[in-house]
């Protein structure tokens, strides 16, 4: 397993890139007779976004497609965690684009290329995730 988006499996072979945005804001003050200042505020939510493919011999693409956009239409913030059990963080699924790539006879595709986008979500409490192992996964088998 590559990434899990809640209880959705995205696998090492259908993966094909994972980006990450992290970004951080700052206020500009205006100064009599000078440059401006700048003041950190804070942190930006963070964005991240996963090209994958997905192939027949490898499951059914619509199969995993429903799954995701299932996650997106409940609007619950899910999961996001490498495969090693490293956790990424709380996110909700913000975009799902599906391009299928060639058919069998029936219309049902054999191959699909997709790309989803996600945002990061923080709850009420303001605190991420710690982004710690998850019981039983490699990463925490390791430490």
């Amino acid at each position: 397993m590559f990434l899990m988006l809640g209880a959705v499996r995205l696998d090492v072979l259908t993966v094909r890139g994972l980006q990450i945005s992290d970004g951080w804001t700052y206020a500009e003050h205006a100064v009599v007779e000078g440059r401006p200042k700048l003041q950190f505020t804070g942190a930006k939510l963070r964005d991240a976004s996963i090209d994958f493919r997905l192939r027949r011999d490898w499951g059914d693409p619509e199969v995993l497609l429903d799954q995701l956009r299932t996650l997106a239409e409940a609007g619950e913030a899910q999961l996001l965690q490498r495969g090693d059990g490293r956790l990424i963080g709380l996110f909700v699924i913000t975009g799902l684009t599906d391009s299928p790539k060639w058919s069998i006879s029936n219309g049902r595709p054999v191959e699909v290329e997709a790309s989803m986008t996600l945002k990061e979500y923080v709850p009420e409490d303001g605190q991420r995730p710690a982004p710690v192992a998850v019981v039983g996964s490699a990463m925490a088998r390791r430490g």
